[in-house]
Formats: C-alpha cells, structure tokens, sequence
C-alpha cells in the first residue's frame, strides 16, 4: 500500500509542474512583462523556462529603472 502511495504522489507531482510550465509558457506568450511576476524560484522549478524566466526578470527591471 505505500508503495502506491508513493508512485501516486510523484506522478501528481510530476503533473503539477508541467502545469505550471504551460502556465509560464501561456504567459511568455501572451505578455513578456507579466512573466516577471512569477519571481526566479519559480521559475527555477521548470527547467524548460528557467533561462527565459531569468532573461524575462532582468528586462523587466531594466525597464523599470
């Protein structure tokens, strides 16, 4: 019975993070400015967007200068 447990538990965790890759994909592609919002440890989390995100941040706060 843990067993199950513990390949349910990875396998949700495995979806939650593609969700939230489409979530920062969706945002990359509607509005560069909003990506910034999500801050780096979260996009940290997605390995895909990790560069974008951080490029994304740094734009952002050079705009903002």
């Amino acid at each position: 019975m843990p067993a199950v447990s513990v390949a349910y538990r990875l396998d949700r965790r495995r979806k939650r993070l593609l969700n939230k890759e489409k979530v920062i994909r969706r945002l990359l592609f509607l509005s560069k400015k909003t990506l910034a919002v999500f801050g780096k440890k979260d996009c940290g989390e997605t390995f895909y967007n990790r560069s974008v995100c951080k490029q994304m941040i740094y734009k952002k706060k050079k705009q903002m200068r």
